[in-house]
């Protein structure tokens, strides 16, 4: 029997606000699938990584609970989104640490993965806003939101996503540059306009 999405939000509050770990790993069980696709996308661009798949999941998970109180989960792919977005920053930091013992502690810059993206190095507050962003632009160009999804959250290239929203490669081109200056716009000027 599936959940409704208003069920699994319940879960998610449910643990936010009284600590209901039963709750939670019932909401995780929910959405897992989605969770370990997300983590094998990222861990797929990191193949010297030491972690694998469901050890990625339990490991991001885990940097989410010091900050549960703070979480405002209303959907699926909010959770998803931030999961995802943790298993990121997990894979970058563990390439850090590796390349600090490598060259004697000394601190590497680390360029971007993949294609050019402003949104490479959003906070996990950034990625809230950008995700509530998409959840209010979701029933009005769902390929945009789809798009950004794929992209930001799950790690998709640009041929994956073309792939997934059955569209050319050049169509997610436009959607994606897009997309990258209107969440842009938003995290530096806020959805009123004006600068922070």
């Amino acid at each position: 029997m599936s959940k409704s999405p208003g069920d699994l939000t319940q879960l998610f509050q449910r643990w936010i606000q009284h600590s209901d770990n039963e709750a939670f790993d019932h909401a995780v069980d929910l959405v897992y699938k989605d969770l370990k696709r997300a983590a094998h996308n990222h861990r797929a661009r990191f193949p010297n990584s030491r972690f694998q798949t469901t050890e990625l999941v339990s490991e991001s998970i885990a940097k989410l609970m010091p900050v549960r109180e703070k979480l405002q989960l209303s959907s699926r792919t909010h959770f998803v989104n931030l999961v995802a977005l943790a298993c990121r920053r997990f894979l970058q930091e563990e390439i850090r640490s590796k390349n600090l013992q490598k060259h004697g502690g000394k601190d590497l810059v680390l360029e971007p993965l993949g294609e050019d993206d402003v949104l490479q190095h959003t906070s996990i507050e950034e990625s809230l806003i950008i995700s509530q962003a998409l959840e209010k632009i979701r029933d009005q160009d769902r390929q945009l939101f789809d798009i950004v999804y794929y992209r930001h959250f799950l790690g998709f290239t640009i041929d994956e996503v073309s792939k997934a929203c059955d569209c050319s490669v050049a169509h997610v081109n436009r959607k994606w540059q897009f997309a990258q200056a209107w969440l842009y716009d938003l995290l530096t000027h806020g959805e009123d306009g004006e600068e922070d």
